[in-house]
């Protein structure tokens, strides 16, 4: 989401074939912030700054996290796939992987926007 547009992800929602089907939330705790935000920085170059937000059910210490990733001036970011580098981009309900023409026109567009 970082290297188009930016986005949502909603944790705690099932989905059937693309579409929620059911809600039925998940644990909240500070250690699961810190775990999502480890996997991240371990796994995304330049780093991917992202927000998590909670949403608490009626019960407490559990509901539903928002991930929202802003539109990133650092793209394109990579991640880690296969023992390489990939560069994910969203395509619809799907994500596909980044030509290198594609590539190299964000980092044109990444260092143009620092020299001016």
């Amino acid at each position: 989401m970082r290297n188009d547009r930016g986005g949502v992800i909603i944790l705690g929602v099932e989905d059937t074939d693309g579409v929620a089907s059911a809600a039925p939330g998940v644990d909240l705790s500070d250690g699961e912030e810190l775990r999502m935000r480890s996997i991240v920085a371990a796994g995304t170059a330049p780093h991917a700054a992202f927000e998590i937000q909670r949403v608490e059910s009626a019960d407490a210490g559990h509901g539903f996290y928002l991930l929202i990733a802003p539109p990133s001036s650092q793209r394109p970011h990579a991640v880690i796939h296969s023992q390489g580098l990939r560069y994910p981009r969203r395509d619809g309900a799907g994500t596909r992987y980044m030509s290198e023409v594609e590539i190299a026109d964000m980092y044109r567009s990444r260092f143009a926007g620092e020299a001016s």
